[in-house]
């Protein structure tokens, strides 16, 4: 990762002073794929310790850009779809910008979870996810310019075989301290 904490910190202040001036609404706060069910043509929601009030666009961020809906879905759908929420929630205008605003800083929230789970718990399966939030973060950055410094400042060409080698260096290392 390129860039320094001087780059970095104005940016980071950046997105979440504009999050913190979006709506805030009730959120389940961990909606996804994995904690969507159908039984009988009904949908449940399961998973919802984290509820807690959040950006209004935070849920939709959540669910259309999981790890696998969001190459399910494709870049066309999720901006039909989130349309679709802000017309049927009559949410205030500005409903993309709010958005991608939330989806980037809980991209770059996430990359850091899922950086850090090989290396402080062994849990390699999370580096398959960095590649999808990297690409959630580039298309974050495409929609909003301002925010165009993050692209030299994140592996956006991450390679997944070497993070991989060197997650199991670090654990290895960490291990045997």
């Amino acid at each position: 990762m390129g860039g320094d904490g001087q780059t970095l910190e104005p940016l980071m202040r950046m997105v979440c002073h504009n999050v913190a001036q979006h709506p805030y609404v009730l959120c389940h706060r961990d909606f996804h794929g994995q904690n969507l069910h159908i039984y009988e043509d009904t949908i449940y929601l399961i998973d919802y310790q984290d509820l807690r009030m959040g950006p209004d666009t935070y849920d939709m961020a959540s669910l259309l850009r999981d790890r696998g809906v969001a190459r399910i879905v494709g870049d066309e759908t999720e901006l039909e779809l989130l349309e679709h929420y802000a017309a049927a929630t009559a949410a205030a205008g500005g409903v993309r910008r709010r958005y991608f605003e939330t989806l980037l800083q809980r991209s770059i929230k996430i990359l850091g979870t899922f950086s850090a789970q090989p290396i402080l718990r062994g849990r390699m399966h999370y580096l398959d996810f960095i590649p999808a939030t990297l690409e959630s973060i580039r298309r974050c950055v495409e929609e909003l310019p301002e925010y165009e410094p993050l692209r030299d400042m994140f592996p956006l060409a991450f390679d997944l075989h070497t993070a991989r080698k060197r997650a199991h260096e670090l654990n290895d290392a960490r291990s045997s301290s």
